[in-house]
C-alpha cells in the first residue's frame, strides 16, 4: 500500500495556492503515464470493488475521459462548471483536502457507485 502525501495545509488555504499549469493527455506517452498515476492510485486505494473493469477502462485511454465528455484535466477555462469526486472514508487525508478546497457532499453522480464512497461536488 503507498502512504499518502502529508496533507500541505498551507498550500489548501486560498491565498497560499500556486499556479499551476495543465494541460491534456493527448500524446502516447502522455497516455502511459495517467495510467501509471491511474495504477497508483488503484493500489493506494486497494478496494478490489472499486477497480472491476479498471483494466478496460486503462486499455482505452483516454475513452470516457476525452472529448467530448471529458477530458484528462479540469480548468475552469475550459468549460467545466463543476467537479465531481468521489473517495472511501478511510481516506481521511483526501476528505480533509477536499473540505479546505470548498468541495461539498453530494449524493453518487454515477449509476454504480463504488459501495461506501462519499461522494464531494466542487462548483466552478
Amino acid at each position: 500500500m503507498i502512504a499518502p502525501p502529508p496533507l500541505d495545509v498551507a498550500a489548501s488555504i486560498p491565498e497560499n495556492r500556486r499556479v499551476i499549469e495543465l494541460r491534456e493527455a493527448a500524446s502516447a506517452a502522455e497516455i502511459e503515464e495517467v495510467r501509471g498515476l491511474f495504477r497508483e492510485y488503484e493500489r493506494w486505494v486497494d478496494e478490489p470493488c472499486c477497480f472491476t473493469t479498471f483494466e478496460q477502462e486503462l486499455a482505452r485511454l483516454p475513452g470516457d475521459y476525452g472529448p467530448p465528455a471529458g477530458r484528462l484535466f479540469l480548468a475552469s477555462e475550459a468549460g467545466c462548471k463543476r467537479l465531481v469526486l468521489d473517495t472511501l472514508p478511510k481516506m481521511a487525508s483526501a476528505i480533509a483536502l477536499y473540505g479546505a478546497l470548498g468541495f461539498s457532499p453530494r449524493g453518487p453522480y454515477a449509476a454504480n457507485p463504488t459501495p461506501g464512497a462519499i461522494f464531494f461536488e466542487l462548483k466552478l
